[in-house]
């Protein structure tokens, strides 16, 4: 028995759909990437996507909820990363540690979102959802003593901030170093700069770098 000829047409309409919804998003990665998030026009995503301007709007109400889909994408990725590297794990400055190294072994491996993610971040302040696990780690690192010295609010902004350069040099078309050497040395940086103990945040750092991204060379 033949499919009914409207339903036929919805599953061809919808097919359709999904498949310019995944260009336009796919486009976007790629221009903002490539240049700042401000300077980003609506034009430059649907010639990139290679589909009619007209079409954007069919997906996105307008250029803000579009940033904010991808922003959210990327978040989500690297959110479940990180939440799996640190399943079970109770002190803070480790899970601070590891996702360190997984958001630089994320860049590694789609350079193209994380450019476009850290393009969008700047449009972002320390309060935004991405940083939500930070927080908490900061918050009860402080609380038990594990990191010292300074107030959740500097505590967080310290671990973005490390963060972001950290993968923007990653990133650098002139960088020529071994990123699990400067993920440990960041790391380690990092935690001291929390108040951890240097004799607690060397072997902390260390043991991150190797469980996400391998051994130094």
């Amino acid at each position: 028995m033949s499919d009914n000829p409207t339903e036929t047409s919805l599953r061809r309409g919808n097919r359709q759909w999904q498949r310019t919804r995944k260009a336009l998003l796919a486009a976007g990665q790629k221009v903002y990437a490539g240049k700042p998030a401000d300077s980003v026009t609506i034009n430059d995503i649907a010639e990139e996507a290679e589909v009619a301007k007209g079409s954007f709007y069919n997906h996105f109400a307008d250029k803000d909820a579009f940033a904010n889909e991808i922003y959210a994408g990327v978040h989500g990725e690297l959110e479940l990363e990180i939440s799996t590297a640190n399943s079970g794990e109770l002190d803070p400055a480790v899970r601070v540690a590891r996702a360190l190294c997984v958001v630089l072994r994320h860049a590694q491996i789609h350079p193209e979102k994380l450019s476009a993610f850290l393009s969008l971040a700047g449009r972002r302040g320390a309060d935004a959802p991405l940083n939500d696990g930070v927080t908490r780690d900061v918050t009860e690192g402080l609380s038990i003593g594990r990191f010292n010295g300074l107030n959740t609010e500097a505590g967080v902004l310290i671990v973005l901030g490390l963060i972001m350069e950290t993968v923007r040099r990653i990133m650098a078309c002139d960088f020529v170093g071994h990123p699990p050497a400067l993920a440990r040395s960041i790391a380690m940086a990092l935690l001291r700069a929390l108040g951890t103990a240097e004799a607690d945040a060397e072997p902390i750092a260390r043991d991150a770098m190797e469980t996400i991204l391998g051994p130094a060379q």
